[in-house]
């Protein structure tokens, strides 16, 4: 799957200049890390991780309780996988964003199954 490039970015919203890396939590609330626009290759090509756990907090971002064996072990990383979805400017974020949605995966590659994402295209 290929994705625009950073010049392609610009051109079509050259008031951008972050990237908002995100995956959806149970709650629909969205959870992740910003970067300069010039690392969004980073964001395409699943080198950026976030904690398994951010799957699995309250609407506060608490830890809940899990039945999980990721969550036992600790709180690792999983790998985040870009969807395919176009980026999509963001209006709600201080500076002038797009958001790139992603899902998780554990480091083999396999679906994380707390990813609200993954449970939902297994139920379609």
């Amino acid at each position: 799957m290929t994705h625009p490039t950073v010049a392609e970015l610009l051109q079509q919203y050259p008031q951008c200049n972050a990237v908002f890396a995100a995956i959806c939590d149970q709650n629909g609330i969205l959870r992740g890390k910003r970067y300069p626009l010039a690392a969004i290759d980073k964001v395409f090509d699943g080198q950026s991780r976030l904690p398994l756990s951010l799957c699995n907090v309250d609407i506060w971002g608490n830890s809940i309780a899990s039945p999980l064996p990721e969550f036992l072990a600790g709180d690792r990383d999983g790998n985040c996988v870009w969807t395919g979805r176009s980026p999509l400017p963001t209006s709600w974020l201080d500076s002038q964003s797009l958001l790139v949605p992603l899902s998780l995966c554990d480091d083999s590659g396999e679906p994380f199954l707390g990813d609200p994402r993954h449970v939902c295209l297994l139920y379609t």
